[in-house]
This record gives structure tokens, C-alpha cells and sequence, in this order.
């Protein structure tokens, strides 16, 4: 038998986040890309991928989220 188990070898790729709403995010996020002048969904999605990593509190995970919520507002709308 293997060292590793399986549920360790799934934990050390992340997922991808689930999707949730744009308007579903914490307000605290909301409030910090508001600061960073990110409003929208189409806003977080222009962004480069650096900019959206160096936005200050928001962690790799959160980024993800947000990704997540930004590409399903869009698929919305569309």
C-alpha cells in the first residue's frame, strides 16, 4: 500500500470553486474590489491575471471565487 493516501494526493490539486453570484460574494470582498475600482463582473475579468493575484486580501482561494462568480454573472448575461 501506497504512503499517500488518495485524500491527500485530492487535496494538494485545488478545485475548482463553485459557482456562486457576483451579488452572493461577502460584502467585504465587494467592498475591497470596490477599492481596487473592480465593480463588476466584466471589470474582475479584465483584469490580468498578476493584478487579480496582487489585489491586497484576497486569497488564491477567494480569487478563485471570485473567477467563478465573474464567468457565471457573465454566462448569465449573455
Amino acid at each position: 500500500m501506497s504512503p499517500r493516501s488518495t485524500n491527500a494526493i485530492s487535496r494538494s490539486r485545488p478545485e475548482e470553486a463553485p459557482a456562486c453570484a457576483w451579488d452572493d460574494l461577502p460584502v467585504s470582498i465587494l467592498q475591497r474590489l470596490a477599492s481596487e475600482n473592480v465593480r463588476t463582473p466584466a471589470d474582475w475579468l479584465a483584469l490580468s491575471r498578476p493584478r487579480r493575484a496582487g489585489i491586497f486580501g484576497i486569497t488564491p482561494i477567494m480569487r478563485r471565487t471570485i473567477d467563478a462568480a465573474a464567468k457565471a454573472s457573465a454566462e448569465q448575461s449573455a
